[in-house]
């Protein structure tokens, strides 16, 4: 059954749908980024008191991530929406974990303390540094698509996978494979220590 769903942004103008690939990077580059995760979580608590059915997760920026501001604006958001606590999930890349650890540990702070859950994006690209599962306790890692394209290959490629899965698996945390696009995928990566995939095989859908 489904743990949850995630939100992909998109704008719509004259006509033309622009998804997040093609105005993302203009968004970290200007530093818009908080401008923007507040719009969308504002719109995102619309879509969630409407739904009750409905957990959701969304991916913050970079520029949110490091952003004292954004996380005061956020510790009032999540105080003024009790009731999202549970439904609603933010996600973190790895990279910003890693490289930005002092402003990811006051923002989760400010998400644990209303109760609010938080999952790791791109898990396992640095294999090496998987010390913050512990410390951190996200409750969900969803594993770079890097790897589950490994699944059909090689034993080889399969132990590395297995591995990192293993990792977060043994920590408690929800481990979740990604750009699952066929059944026979499916098949392989329920062998391995993975609780779910997500990818094309269910493609998306408007809110």
């Amino acid at each position: 059954k489904p743990h949850h769903a995630e939100l992909f942004t998109s704008i719509h103008r004259d006509g033309e749908d622009y998804f997040a690939g093609q105005f993302m990077p203009a968004v970290e580059q200007f530093k818009l980024g908080a401008d923007f995760d507040r719009y969308v979580l504002q719109q995102v608590g619309k879509q969630l008191e409407k739904n009750l059915d409905l957990k959701l997760a969304i991916n913050l920026t970079l520029t949110s991530i490091s952003s004292a501001p954004f996380a005061n604006w956020l510790a009032d958001y999540l105080q003024q929406h009790p009731l999202l606590a549970g439904r609603l999930y933010f996600e973190l890349p790895e990279s910003a974990i890693l490289h930005s650890r002092s402003q990811v540990e006051n923002l989760l702070g400010i998400v644990r303390q209303h109760g609010f859950g938080w999952g790791v994006d791109q898990y396992g690209r640095n294999f090496q540094s998987l010390d913050y599962l512990e410390a951190l306790t996200p409750a969900y890692v969803k594993v770079d698509h890097g790897y589950t394209g490994m699944v059909l290959k090689e034993e080889g490629d399969q132990a590395f996978l297995s591995a990192v899965c293993r990792a977060a698996h043994n920590a408690g945390i929800v481990t979740i494979a990604t750009r699952v696009e066929s059944q026979e995928q499916v098949q392989a990566l329920s062998k391995l220590f993975v609780d779910g995939y997500q990818g094309f095989i269910s493609p998306p859908y408007p809110l």
